[in-house]
C-alpha cells in the first residue's frame, strides 16, 4: 500500500504534463526565433550605410544573390535558418525584394545537401546506396531545374516578386491589426524589447560598428539555436505521428496526399530535412519507389516557406513579408509544374542516372557535392 501511494507523488511528470511543458518551451522558443529576426535588423542598421550598401552591391547581380543563398544554406546546413536572415535583410532595407529573390533560389538548392550527405551512410551497401542517394538528389535536380525555370522569369520579367506583391498585399487585407487602438504596447514592442535593451547596452559601451556585428551574430546564433529547438521539441511531440501518416499514404500509394502529408509534416516540425530524412532510407529499402516519394519533397518544400512568413511578423519593413510571399509563390507553383507524373520523371531519371553512375565510380559522388555545393556558387561569386 504504502509503495502505490508513493507512486502517485513521484518525481516523474505525467505524460499530459510533459507534453505541456514541451508546448510551452515551444512558443519561448518561437519568441526567441521572433526576438532574434529584430535584433538582427536592429544589428545591420548598426553596421552603417557604407558597409550596408556593399551588402547590396554584392548580391544586385542575380547569379551571385543566388550563389550567396546557396552557399549560406551550405554552411547553415538549415535552409529556414538562411531565409530567416533574408527575411531579416530585407526587412532592414540592406537588399530589395528583387534582389532577394535569387538568393531565395539559391536555398532552395542548398536546402537538399543535408540528406544528399546523409544519404553517403549506405555507400558501401550496394544497391541500398543507390537507391537512397537517388532519393536523395531527386530533391537536388527537382531544385536546379526550378531555379534553371525561375531565375530567367525573375530576372527578365520580375514574375516571382510581382506575384509575392499582390499575394502579400492580400495577406494584409485580412490579416489582424497587431497595432494597439489606443498606442499601448503592442507584439510587436514585446518582440524588439530585447535588441532594444541589447542595443542600448552596446551603444553605451561605444562599440561603434563592432557593435553591430556583435548583435548580428548574437542574433544569428539565437536564430539558429531556436530553430534548432523548435525543431527537436516538435519531433518529440509528433514523431509518432508522422510516422503513422507516412506509413497511411505508402499503402493508398502516394499521390495528391502524400504533398499534403509533406507539407503538414515540415510545417509541425518546421524542418524538412526530417521528412526527407524519413523519406532517404524507405527508398533506399524499397518500400517507397521514387515517384511515390517525389510529391512527399514537393509538399515539404512548401512547408519551409512557413518559417519565412513567420520571421515576417518580427520584420519592421512590410518588404519582409513581400520576400516570404515569393518563398510561398516558387515552391507552391513547383508543386504545380513538377507534380504531373510526365514531368516528375525528368528529375527522377536525372537522380536515377547519377546514382547509377556513382556506383560504378564512387568517386563522382565526391565530384557531384563539391561542385553543385561548394565550387559552382564560389566561381559564380568569384566571377560576379
Amino acid at each position: 500500500m504504502g509503495d502505490q501511494g508513493t507512486k502517485g507523488s513521484s518525481g516523474v511528470l505525467p505524460s499530459s504534463a510533459r507534453r505541456a511543458l514541451r508546448l510551452l518551451s515551444v512558443l519561448g522558443a518561437i519568441y526567441l526565433f521572433l526576438a532574434a529576426i529584430s535584433a538582427f535588423e536592429t544589428g545591420v542598421g548598426m553596421l552603417g550605410q557604407t558597409l550596408v550598401d556593399r551588402v547590396f552591391e554584392a548580391v544586385s547581380d542575380p547569379f551571385a544573390g543566388m550563389a550567396a543563398g546557396l552557399l549560406a544554406t551550405v554552411m547553415i546546413q538549415s535552409s529556414s535558418a538562411t531565409t530567416s536572415i533574408i527575411v531579416g535583410l530585407v526587412g532592414a532595407g540592406v537588399i530589395t525584394v528583387e534582389a532577394a529573390v535569387p538568393m531565395v533560389l539559391g536555398a532552395n538548392i542548398g536546402s537538399a545537401v543535408t540528406s544528399t550527405l546523409a544519404s553517403l551512410g549506405n555507400i558501401r551497401q550496394g544497391v541500398y546506396f543507390e537507391r537512397g542517394f537517388a532519393a536523395a538528389t531527386m530533391q537536388d535536380f527537382y531544385n536546379i531545374l526550378a531555379v534553371t525555370l525561375f531565375l530567367p522569369l525573375e530576372v527578365g520579367f520580375h514574375i516571382i516578386s510581382r506575384a509575392a506583391r499582390v499575394l502579400a498585399d492580400w495577406v494584409r487585407l485580412w490579416a489582424p491589426d497587431s497595432q494597439p487602438a489606443s498606442g499601448g504596447f503592442s507584439f510587436g514592442d514585446f518582440v524588439d524589447a530585447p535588441a532594444k535593451a541589447l542595443e542600448g547596452l552596446i551603444e553605451g559601451w561605444a562599440w561603434g560598428t563592432a557593435g553591430g556585428v556583435v548583435m548580428i551574430g548574437l542574433a544569428v546564433g539565437t536564430l539558429v539555436f531556436a530553430l534548432v529547438t523548435i525543431t527537436r521539441l516538435m519531433k518529440s511531440i509528433a514523431s509518432s505521428r508522422i510516422e503513422g501518416a507516412v506509413n497511411a499514404i505508402l499503402s493508398r500509394r502516394g499521390g495528391a496526399m502524400a504533398v499534403v502529408v509533406g507539407l503538414v509534416t515540415t510545417l509541425i516540425v518546421q524542418s524538412s530535412g526530417i521528412v526527407n530524412a524519413i523519406m532517404v532510407p524507405l527508398a533506399a529499402s524499397g518500400i517507397l519507389s521514387l515517384p511515390n516519394a517525389f510529391p512527399i519533397i514537393l509538399g515539404a518544400d512548401l512547408g519551409t516557406t512557413a518559417t519565412a512568413v513567420l520571421a515576417s511578423t518580427a520584420a519592421s519593413s512590410p518588404e519582409a513579408l513581400v520576400i516570404a510571399m515569393a518563398h510561398v509563390v516558387i515552391n507552391f507553383v513547383g508543386i504545380f509544374i513538377f507534380y504531373p507524373m510526365r514531368v516528375r520523371q525528368v528529375p527522377i531519371r536525372l537522380a536515377l542516372w547519377l546514382s547509377r553512375t556513382a556506383m560504378r565510380n564512387k568517386t563522382w559522388v565526391a565530384v557531384y557535392i563539391l561542385t553543385v555545393f561548394v565550387a559552382a556558387p564560389v566561381l559564380i561569386l568569384i566571377l560576379s
